[in-house]
């Protein structure tokens, strides 16, 4: 799994300085993201003990309808993708991850070995349904679990051109019955706004890299204008993959709600 970087400016971490931009209140699904980097060399360790603190969450009455679906990947870290309710329901889930994982991360310290936690970032993104494509056939569910993901960062004052030609992209693909979708989301909280991530889901690489040849089939030139169109208002786009790790979640695998 590879990060790529599209554009004239240098690659920098996602949410280098979280929450950055005023909170705003939204209206559509909305995700606490946590990511939490961890030096390569502590993965199964960090593993472990995260597994433990999901054991001891499940039996806390504090953690009582909270819920998330966790993505690792290379860039990505350990995502943990958390539904929410408005900012109260950001501010309890922030609360609750942040005073239980630190309960955690003091059982590393106090271990011989070194916190495997090398930093931890947090944003808030939301739903954009009218920029999104995803038919009856797309599950919202576990058995997908490979996620392709582009950030465009759009340059400031042009978000209303580069959803113009997002709500295009829609329409091309539902004209021509392309099968397979993706999501669109805005960041609300977090840095280096204005920000927009596009989703996409698989089985795994190699399904991935088939269903996008099949939609080039159809849609290819059309979608490569207004996709090109796209990066006219975008400063960059970085582009990641990830998978979901249901026994990471909580709850443990497949009793999740869906994930971005």
């Amino acid at each position: 799994m590879k990060r790529l970087t599209i554009g004239l400016l240098a690659a920098v971490p996602l949410c280098v300085t979280p929450f950055a931009s005023a909170a705003q209140e939204t209206i559509h699904p909305t995700y606490l993201i946590r990511q939490e980097f961890v030096k390569p060399a502590e993965m199964d360790a960090y593993e472990t003990e995260t597994i433990r603190w999901l054991d001891d969450l499940a039996e806390s009455a504090a953690a009582e309808d909270l819920q998330w679906v966790s993505v690792y990947g290379p860039e990505l870290g350990y995502s943990y993708i958390i539904p929410i309710q408005g900012l109260a329901g950001f501010d309890r889930a922030r609360s609750i991850i942040g005073m239980t994982r630190a309960d955690a991360h003091a059982r590393w310290a106090k271990s011989d070995g070194p916190t495997p936690v090398e930093h931890v970032e947090q944003s808030v993104i939301e739903l954009r349904p009218e920029l999104s494509y995803l038919p009856r056939t797309v599950a919202l569910n576990l058995d997908l679990p490979f996620r392709k993901y582009h950030w465009y960062h759009v340059i400031p004052g042009l978000e209303a051109d580069f959803e113009g030609i997002a709500t295009q992209i829609v329409d091309l693909f539902g004209g021509a019955g392309i099968e397979h979708g993706y999501r669109i989301y805005a960041y609300v909280i977090g840095a280096d706004m204005p920000l927009y991530v596009m989703v996409e889901r698989a089985s795994d690489e190699a399904d991935y890299a088939s269903r996008t040849a099949r939609i080039r089939e159809t849609v290819g030139d059309r979608a490569d204008a207004l996709f090109g169109r796209l990066l006219q208002f975008a400063r960059r786009v970085d582009v990641m993959e990830g998978s979901v790790r249901g026994e990471l979640s909580f709850p443990a695998m497949g009793e999740g709600p869906p994930v971005p």
